[in-house]
């Protein structure tokens, strides 16, 4: 029997079985999915191709018949995917996978691959059932959509390293500017007390004192700007504690009878922050140590730095020297001045509490950044 004559007859048995012109063969043949019927006995030589498989690589029909499945994939009969499924087959297993096929004018399409033996009514391996789905736009889709994702990935990691290079530039911009800027403070703080030892009179020797501690608190401020890590959140408990062992070494005779304790938790604050809050404790500190315990009495000094809660901070001065008389803390002084404004720039509330002879508490209230 020829080989064409053996595809007739296969063919003819298909008929038989089903009907010839049946439901099944007439759905077989019509649907849009592109199948195949192979002997499996016979090199999986095609019996039965239905039109849309015919359409799919473009030969016609009686170039398809006749001819082993795998003659049509790309790299040939020797393609080690085919030979692969082939065996898997031959194994009684069910093929889900990918395959590439060659059509008629010689495109290369990528196709998804779904094999099946069959058995006869005694168990025999006799036919292998294969439907090919074209995955080639979808596979195309895929790989663009790979290199897209590749190429996006490269430009953002070579973004990150421009910024984290950035940053860090900036960083080392940052750090050498509050040092410069440390070192400016320190000089116009030791200009002054220079001018101040020119005069004889104590209240301008006074006063220009007072402008040295601000300028130096300030000073502190940037020096800890540049040694710490993220000058953008400090962590001013180390601070309080420097600016107090600053004022005391400044105030020598009331220093020595305060006992001095500083309470500062963990709280990270900004820039824009701790400025105005070092000036306002050097204020507080300073005017206790002038006024509060003025008469020689021995007393104690706290500051208070802590979370008060629903994203506020809070900043505590009190001392339990002479106190202040309500006109004295509704006055209009430059420290207390100063200290308002300075409050009113962190959006803070300040609120002062003070008797006569039971000593004076600053509180201040202030938000939080968010991070």
């Amino acid at each position: 029997m020829t080989d064409k004559t053996f595809v007739k007859h296969e063919r003819a048995i298909i008929e038989r079985e089903h009907g010839k012109g049946g439901p099944f063969v007439a759905a077989v043949d019509h649907t849009r999915m592109p199948m195949i019927l192979t002997d499996a006995q016979s090199d999986d030589r095609i019996i039965f191709a239905n039109a849309a498989f015919v359409e799919l690589l473009g030969y016609r029909a009686e170039e398809v018949l006749e001819k082993p499945w795998y003659d049509f994939t790309a790299e040939g009969p020797s393609s080690p995917r085919a030979q692969q499924y082939r065996r898997e087959m031959e194994e009684g297993l069910h093929i889900d996978g990918q395959i590439e096929l060659r059509k008629a004018d010689g495109t290369v399409i990528c196709a998804a691959f779904h094999g099946s033996p069959i058995q006869d009514n005694v168990g025999q391996r006799k036919h292998h059932f294969i439907s090919v789905l074209d995955m080639t736009k979808q596979v195309q889709m895929e790989k663009e959509l790979r290199s897209i994702q590749a190429d996006l990935e490269k430009r953002v990691h070579e973004r990150t390293q421009e910024l984290e290079a950035a940053l860090e530039q900036r960083d080392l911009l940052m750090k050498e500017v509050n040092h410069r800027v440390k070192n400016s403070l320190q000089l116009a703080a030791s200009l002054l007390m220079l001018q101040a030892q020119l005069h004889e009179d104590e209240k301008v020797r006074e006063g220009f004192r007072e402008v040295q501690y601000r300028f130096d608190a300030l000073a502190r401020i940037h020096e800890l700007l540049y040694r710490t890590p993220d000058p953008q959140h400090l962590d001013i408990s180390e601070y309080l504690h420097t600016l107090l062992g600053t004022l005391a070494e400044a105030f020598p005779q009331t220093s020595g009878r305060v006992c001095m304790t500083v309470e500062a938790a963990l709280l990270n604050v900004e820039i824009e922050q701790a400025i105005p809050l070092a000036l306002i404790v050097n204020e507080l500190v300073t005017n206790a140590f002038k006024h509060a315990f003025a008469q020689a009495q021995q007393g104690n000094l706290l500051v208070s730095l802590e979370p008060a809660g629903n994203g506020w901070g809070r900043l505590t001065v009190q001392d339990d020297g002479a106190g202040m008389n309500e006109g004295t803390a509704r006055s209009n002084s430059l420290g207390l001045k100063l200290v308002r404004s300075l409050t009113g720039q962190i959006r803070g509330k300040l609120e002062i509490t003070s008797k006569i002879g039971h000593g004076t508490r600053f509180q201040i209230d202030f938000p939080q950044k968010n991070d």
